[in-house]
């Protein structure tokens, strides 16, 4: 099964001991095929150095267990514009790039 965690899901399976740290675990193990991007993977960091004051150290820790979990990055499409999209936007984009959307040029449409 495919799955993208977007950074709140990540927070939380670093915060607590729940649903989204038992995900990232199978994602670990390879029960899941995870798929993430740069973006998801900056915004993680930002959040969890600014927002959570987490030391240096501690994002790296939790970045390397993330691209453990990790099987796929996906990067922009090439020849798409991604300057100005909202997060969700880009987001959307990239879920449209790996399949995780039905149909990738209606949501490309809808993204710009």
């Amino acid at each position: 099964m495919k799955a993208v965690f977007d950074t709140n899901v990540l927070i939380a399976a670093f915060l607590t001991e729940g649903v989204c740290s038992k995900l990232l675990r199978r994602g670990r193990k390879r029960q899941l095929h995870l798929i993430t991007c740069p973006f998801i993977l900056q915004e993680f960091e930002h959040v969890l150095t600014n927002k959570f004051s987490a030391t240096k150290k501690e994002t790296q820790g939790a970045l390397k267990l993330v691209s453990e979990a990790v099987q796929t990055v996906v990067h922009p499409t090439a020849g798409v514009d991604t300057h100005g999209l909202t997060p969700v936007a880009l987001k959307t984009l990239i879920l449209a790039g790996v399949g995780l959307y039905p149909s990738f040029p209606e949501i490309l449409h809808i993204a710009l």
